[in-house]
């Protein structure tokens, strides 16, 4: 059997910062972890809202290799309350789904349905993706 890792990713948590326009940064000392994150083939998970925007897509155009996971979507519980599919925020998620695609996406939920829900115009071989396929894939435990 493999032994598996540790550790697979590290985690940034910023929030209610100011946006500092498109030529921002990430702290340098957060600067740092990213790299070594990346020197040890971490992902980095982000757990962030949309002031962060700026500085991490420039750190995604220095780090190109990076792997990055958007934890929790921002929270459709933040701006929708319509439980439990929250099919309100469908022209949210919808724009995600479209800019990243069902090979990019992976979305957990205690919400059985909710991803069926919220992509029902697609297969239900790239729902089983989002719903835990791409993971796999990411982890490596393939």
């Amino acid at each position: 059997m493999r032994q598996q890792p540790l550790f697979i990713a590290t985690r940034f948590h910023p929030l209610g910062g100011k946006d500092l326009g498109p030529d921002s940064s990430l702290d340098p000392g957060v600067q740092a972890i990213w790299k070594k994150a990346l020197e040890l083939g971490l992902i980095i998970e982000l757990h962030m809202d949309s002031t962060y925007a700026h500085p991490v897509a420039n750190m995604l155009r220095q780090y190109p290799e990076s792997t990055v996971v958007v934890d929790h979507l921002a929270g459709l519980n933040h701006f929708a309350r319509d439980e439990p599919h929250y099919l309100s925020a469908r022209p949210f998620t919808r724009r995600v789904i479209a800019e990243f695609g069902p090979d990019q996406l992976v979305w957990g939920s205690d919400t059985p349905g909710i991803v069926d829900a919220h992509m029902p115009e697609f297969s239900e071989q790239d729902r089983l993706k989002v719903k835990g396929g791409n993971l796999v894939r990411l982890l490596g435990f393939e």
